[in-house]
């Protein structure tokens, strides 16, 4: 595990659960000021993306245009992880190497799961 989840100094843990971003190679830079105003007003130890991110870019591209989305949770060192949903199998890719990409991102704290254990995505964060 890259980083260990911690409780804050007023022994609370606050997580921000984004999930149905949707994003295709036209994604509305809206999206990223209004995740920026959802981190900043929940100030959150921890974000869970809750599938359906679909990056519908070239495979070379994925990584620079996901940071970007993501960028309000990255520039704050926020702890991050993410799951799959329906649509993330429709973008190009399979989920293996999305989530290694996944894998290469500062902050992220999630895994492809067991060996033995069937799908990608299938983990515990401690």
């Amino acid at each position: 595990m890259k980083n260990e989840l911690r409780f804050n100094d007023n022994g609370k843990f606050r997580i921000l659960m984004l999930s149905d971003m949707h994003s295709g190679s036209d994604f509305n830079h809206k999206m990223i000021k209004g995740i920026e105003a959802l981190v900043e007003e929940a100030k959150p130890d921890f974000v869970m993306l809750g599938g359906d991110q679909c990056l519908c870019v070239a495979k070379e591209k994925i990584k620079p245009y996901f940071e970007k989305i993501i960028e309000p949770i990255l520039k704050r060192n926020i702890p991050w992880a993410a799951i799959f949903g329906n649509h993330d199998r429709e973008c190009g890719i399979d989920i293996e190497e999305e989530m290694e990409i996944y894998e290469t991102i500062k902050g992220f704290v999630g895994e492809k799961g067991p060996k033995d254990l069937s799908g990608t995505g299938n983990y515990i964060i401690p």
